[in-house]
């Protein structure tokens, strides 16, 4: 994170980013000594652990956020939310376990790891940098009020669909790795589950997008209703985005977490032909269109 925080501090001309992006790589290296037992506790679908881990992790870094940021007034009260998040959810993660953890390097599990987890690293990059590259090239190409107003509707729209896959593929990807061996049961199960995604994020996305206009009015003001466009269209991205994420914890389940970095490379690679113009002739609203096109 040092090398990256340099780099977009470069890139955006911004020194105060160099420190900013370097504090965030604290909460990597403190999510790295999570107790094993959580993933475990995904497996086993044991969701009395996982809740009391991850909502309290989510309770102290607010507490830590608000308070930080009412006394200073500083973007700093992100940075170190994020990272006291972080230390949170590992400090809980040993206090929930009984079980007694012990070093030991295997040989014969770290190549499965390492031959399983190259693809999952790989389309992880490659998602991270699709999902990524227009907000930088709006914050790049256009000015900081333009980057503010397309956040914010990022932010918004992104809320409902992000949340409602994720908490259905911690739940599914245990669930379809069990039923790999029997094809017609993990078909019915996959259909279901996007069934069930589409009811109930689609009609969500459809009335946000309806009330757009006075749903920024009231949560932001008027001031913000320049983002009322971009925030439209990333309604419909919002509900794909669900779809598609979902989609891809199946294939891994299944043990072809190959088929996950195909899909990633080409869909960076379809952003990255349009995003550049999208941008220079249409704004955020390009930015936007690009986004949604990608998938």
């Amino acid at each position: 994170m040092i090398p990256i925080g340099y780099g977009m501090s470069v890139f955006y001309n911004q020194a105060a980013l160099f420190p900013l992006v370097a504090a965030c790589g604290l909460s990597f290296a403190l999510a790295g000594f999570t107790h094993i037992g959580y993933t475990v506790a995904i497996r086993d679908l044991d969701f009395r652990k996982l809740a009391l881990i991850d909502n309290t992790a989510a309770f102290v870094s607010f507490i830590a956020a608000v308070v930080i940021g009412y006394m200073y007034r500083s973007v700093w009260a992100l940075v170190i939310s994020f990272v006291v998040a972080a230390a949170t959810k590992t400090v809980m993660s040993y206090v929930v376990q009984s079980t007694r953890l012990s070093w030991e390097f295997n040989r014969k599990i770290a190549a499965e790891l390492l031959t399983y987890g190259r693809y999952i690293t790989g389309s992880t990059i490659l998602l991270f940098i699709a999902s990524e590259i227009d907000t930088a090239m709006v914050g790049k190409l256009l000015d900081l009020k333009s980057l503010g107003f397309y956040s914010v509707a990022f932010m918004l729209a992104n809320f409902p669909p992000v949340h409602v896959a994720y908490a259905v593929s911690n739940i599914m990807f245990s669930a379809y790795s069990r039923m790999q061996d029997d094809e017609e049961r993990l078909a019915n199960a996959f259909l279901r589950v996007m069934a069930f995604v589409a009811s109930l994020v689609l009609p969500v996305m459809a009335g946000m997008a309806v009330a757009a206009s006075s749903l920024i009015e009231v949560v932001y003001g008027k001031g913000w209703l320049d983002a009322v466009l971009p925030f439209q269209i990333l309604c419909i991205y919002g509900g794909v985005h669900a779809i598609v994420t979902v989609n891809g914890y199946m294939f891994n389940a299944i043990g072809r977490p190959d088929i996950g970095l195909r899909i990633a490379a080409v869909r960076l690679g379809g952003i990255l032909l349009i995003i550049f113009p999208a941008i220079k002739y249409f704004g955020t609203a390009g930015a936007v269109t690009a986004r949604k096109g990608s998938l």
